[in-house]
């Protein structure tokens, strides 16, 4: 044990046990040694729980030699993930502290990764602490907000339910007040 192609995650225990009997000397499985082809020799013995595989694909052997000196070998392969760590979550854009106009074009971009998972392109949800939820994905364009200082959040949830969130502070300004009477037309009286 384990099975042949478990998985693991980094610091879990992996509990390797094995048996080693031998037509002469009978059991002999107290004399097996472990190794794994990443992290060298793990320790001896029949069970031999191990928590310090680092992460990758491992290929585990096992030998036990008997009183003639033949040794016995057997192999599995395991695969160790690495430490569940939450998504790394950046906006490219628009700039903290930028400042915008309403009405105006806005563009989004922003990127979120997994160690696990990669690319979480496909849950990345933006949102306004004004507005609430604003678009999705890598990229948007919206010219729908409102006048105001918003927190925007571009949050990523990978498949062990991590989260990972970044922040910035967008402020809209309200658009320029256009002049009543740009035609020229004069008041009643302002002759």
């Amino acid at each position: 044990a384990p099975a042949d192609g478990s998985t693991f995650d980094s610091g879990q225990t992996v509990v390797f046990e094995v048996s080693a009997v031998d037509d002469v000397d009978g059991d002999i499985s107290a004399s097996v040694a472990w190794v794994s082809d990443l992290d060298g020799p793990l320790g001896s013995g029949a069970v031999l729980p191990v928590d310090t595989l680092s992460s990758g694909s491992h290929r585990i052997g096992a030998r036990a030699f008997d009183s003639a000196g033949i040794p016995g070998t057997d192999f599995i392969d395991i695969l160790v993930r690495p430490a569940m760590t939450p998504p790394q979550v950046f906006i490219d854009r628009p700039l903290d502290g930028e400042t915008v106009i309403a009405g105006e074009l806005v563009l989004f971009e922003g990127e979120a990764s997994d160690a696990q998972d990669g690319s979480l392109e496909d849950a990345m949800e933006w949102s306004s602490n004004r507005q609430g939820m604003i678009g999705t994905g890598l990229s948007f364009q919206t010219d729908q907000l409102v006048v105001g200082t918003h927190v925007i959040s571009l949050r990523a949830i990978d498949s062990d339910g991590m989260t990972g969130l970044d922040q910035i502070d967008l402020v809209v300004e309200p658009a320029p007040v256009e002049l009543l009477f740009a035609d020229g037309f004069e008041s009643p009286g302002a002759r």
